[in-house]
């Protein structure tokens, strides 16, 4: 049995459905890469750009701007308003929120009137590359005691955003974990054991993570031989949330007297 190759995700539809919690260390990743979403500026905004979490808007050393709004697709109020000092040329806004993904503006105002706009387009596309079992990770160094309750993961963000993951759902797992506390729990942890609150995937970034506490937690309802249809879901900050659709599977070791062997594969 070749078991690098009997995980492939199905599907990967939008869920929007499933709320995010978060968890219990915030993510060690960081990132100084700095990209430029603008498609176009014009008046006393000189330009923008995404630098690590952040939207920075650039304005004209010439201009008079009081503050500078950012507003959404629908037109609403999106990541904030910012009053600019005197001698001040930019205003920074945590993109990380719970906005909705597509083209936002950023408005520069004085004495009441526009003065300045720009478009930013925010477009995170967050990926669930691997889904594994212990079974099928010959190339993962797994913790101690954990390997035979958990989940291996593989995530990347292709898009131009950086996206955060909130939380880890896999609804159909036998006896997979409930939702806990909004400050205790994302679900995910790094391969060192550090657990999570939450996850901050910058654009072309990939990374790896262990499931917390499980979900393979079988009881006398799951026997082997049995099968299950299982989702991998991610709750985001950014738009909607991201699932993938796979099969898990027992199978009867050589020795009936061993534990079954758990294995994710295609629908």
């Amino acid at each position: 049995m070749n078991r690098r190759t009997l995980l492939q995700a199905v599907g990967t539809t939008g869920l929007t459905s499933l709320a995010g919690c978060a968890g219990m260390l915030s993510n060690t990743s960081e990132s100084n890469s700095t990209t430029t979403p603008t498609t176009q500026t014009q008046g006393a905004i000189k330009d923008t750009s995404i630098d690590g979490t952040k939207l920075v808007v650039s304005l004209s050393s010439e201009a008079d701007v009081e503050k500078v709004n950012v507003i959404g697709p629908n037109g609403s109020p999106s990541l904030g308003s910012q009053s600019i000092p005197t001698g001040s040329t930019k205003a920074s806004f945590n993109v990380l929120q719970s906005v909705p993904r597509g083209t936002h503006r950023a408005v520069a105002v004085s004495s009441g009137e526009v003065v300045g706009e720009a478009s930013v387009d925010l477009h995170p596309n967050v990926e669930i590359d691997r889904v594994a079992t212990w079974l099928q990770t010959d190339d993962v160094e797994w913790p101690t005691g954990e390997k035979y309750f958990q989940a291996y993961l593989e995530l990347s963000n292709t898009g131009t955003t950086p996206q955060q993951i909130t939380f880890l759902g896999m609804p159909g797992v036998p006896g997979s974990w409930p939702k806990r506390s909004a400050t205790s729990f994302s679900g995910l942890q790094t391969l060192e054991g550090d657990r999570l609150k939450n996850v901050v995937l910058h654009p072309g970034e990939t990374r790896q993570f262990f499931t917390v506490d499980g979900p393979f937690l079988f009881g006398t309802e799951f026997t082997c031989g049995d099968s299950t249809e299982l989702s991998v879901v991610l709750s985001t900050k950014i738009g909607a949330n991201v699932k993938n659709s796979y099969r898990l599977v027992t199978e009867d070791p050589d020795d009936p007297q061993k534990a079954c062997r758990q294995y994710v594969k295609p629908q």
